[in-house]
């Protein structure tokens, strides 16, 4: 009698584990994205299983006693789970693989999704109104054997009826370590991930470095980053082959001084098509506010003439409907930095700077010839060693530091790598709803790698 009460009590508790236990586990090892198949076959299989139980109890037991009823009930589970580990596929379902294949109808769908068909508001999608809040990020494995991630960005475009995928964002980039990891692209081990992306819009990489626990993200650090409230941990990004990213060279009009509208420029492609110009050739001294010069409506007039020319000159063509080249007005440092800049990307001034924008713009004020080098200032503590130069690009919330290494190309200072420090942060997770007029969901399935 003590043992049949013994095994009754396993039993029960046996149960009680497998039915709390079995799906925190199926779900902690399952792709976000096929969460739902996997609890789905684990709520048929409870009602099923309890309903074969009772039916096949008195049968199991007098055949074998409640050891055979008890065996029977976990061979039972252990089957269900082969069936998840079998059938579910464990890599994500990533974005990439959920949008439509012709790249009209998923630009239409992406204008859908940040609500960028017009309308400045933003108010029928997930955009905020603003440049820096309407950014969208498509992530696949990499169909490189030198890549871990494929990260298309695309920037939409506020206020305007069109997307644009020319430029990449490394602000955006910073995230993607992350989000491959929660969504089970990538399963990391050890105490710090260690992912190489490759930016499709380019064709260049970023290796992205950053603390693990339990294979998940660190989210809670120390890091701050100006502009950002809050602290978070460290992302370190280091950028390869940046150099002409988008227009193939680095000088893209084969000087590193033009002329567009009697006004000098510096055109310069060091991960990001920029066009440096000298804000006192507009009578503005660098202290000027976003919100200032976004309401100077000759100012952006004379900068978007200047862009339409300098994108010819640099390869672009037409970009009158791109967001690249970005305008970048530079002058003296204000606060100890390296050089001050106000960005604009492409018709409204940045409150902030770019990641690849800062880069590009930092290796034009090292070029001796360039028209933003004279007001540059490379103080003695800027200097790591001899290949290295720390720069600090103030901009209107604040700076931003870049370790840049050098190596000289034909008697000229070239950047081999980039580095600097991101955070980043999940905010949430879910779908977004896209009209059917637009489009119906339908795809062809593409594998995973």
């Amino acid at each position: 009698m003590i043992t049949l009460y013994a095994g009754r009590a396993i039993e029960g508790i046996s149960l009680i584990a497998l039915n709390l236990i079995a799906p925190t586990i199926l779900a902690q090892h399952t792709a976000f994205a096929h969460r739902g198949w996997v609890m789905g076959i684990w709520g048929g299989f409870m009602p099923f299983g309890c309903g074969l139980a009772i039916i096949s109890a008195p049968y199991l037991i007098k055949q074998g006693g409640w050891q055979l009823g008890w065996q029977s009930g976990l061979v039972f589970s252990v089957l269900v789970c082969l069936l998840r580990w079998l059938f579910i596929p464990y890599d994500s379902l990533p974005i990439r693989y959920n949008l439509p294949n012709d790249k009209d109808q998923r630009d239409a769908v992406l204008k859908w999704v940040m609500g960028a068909h017009g309308d400045a508001r933003q108010i029928d999608g997930l955009g905020g109104a603003d440049p820096l809040t309407s950014k969208i990020a498509i992530i696949s494995p990499s169909k490189r054997d030198d890549s871990d991630i494929d990260y298309k960005f695309i920037q939409a475009i506020v206020g305007e009826d069109w997307v644009d995928d020319t430029p990449n964002c490394g602000n955006i980039l910073s995230g993607v370590g992350a989000f491959s990891i929660e969504t089970g692209l990538i399963k990391p081990t050890g105490t710090q991930a260690s992912i190489m992306v490759h930016m499709t819009n380019s064709g260049t990489r970023c290796l992205l470095k950053f603390p693990l626990e339990n294979g998940q993200p660190i989210y809670d650090g120390h890091t701050r980053i100006d502009g950002v409230i809050g602290s978070s941990a460290a992302i370190m990004c280091l950028y390869q082959d940046l150099e002409g990213s988008a227009c193939g060279s680095l000088c893209p009009t084969g000087n590193q001084c033009d002329e567009f509208d009697n006004i000098l420029v510096t055109c310069i492609d060091n991960g990001m098509p920029v066009v440096c110009l000298r804000a006192k050739d507009f009578s503005l001294i660098g202290s000027e506010t976003p919100d200032q010069l976004n309401t100077d409506k000759d100012l952006r007039v004379q900068l978007e003439s200047i862009r339409l020319k300098a994108g010819l000159a640099m390869g672009l063509g037409d970009v009158s409907g791109k967001a690249v080249p970005k305008m970048c007005l530079v002058s003296k440092p204000r606060h100890g930095g390296t050089i001050n800049t106000h960005t604009f990307i492409p018709k409204q001034c940045h409150k902030a700077i770019g990641v690849l924008g800062a880069v590009s713009v930092g290796t034009a004020a090292l070029l001796p010839d360039s028209v933003i080098h004279g007001l540059a200032s490379f103080s003695n503590n800027q200097k790591t060693d001899k290949n290295l130069e720390k720069m600090i690009i103030e901009h209107p919330s604040g700076s931003l530091t870049l370790e840049l290494e050098i190596f000289l190309k034909g008697g000229q200072p070239m950047v081999k790598k980039a580095g600097l420090l991101r955070t980043t942060r999940m905010l949430c997770r879910g779908e977004v709803y896209i009209p059917k007029s637009v489009w119906g969901g339908k795809t062809v399935s593409i594998p995973p790698k």
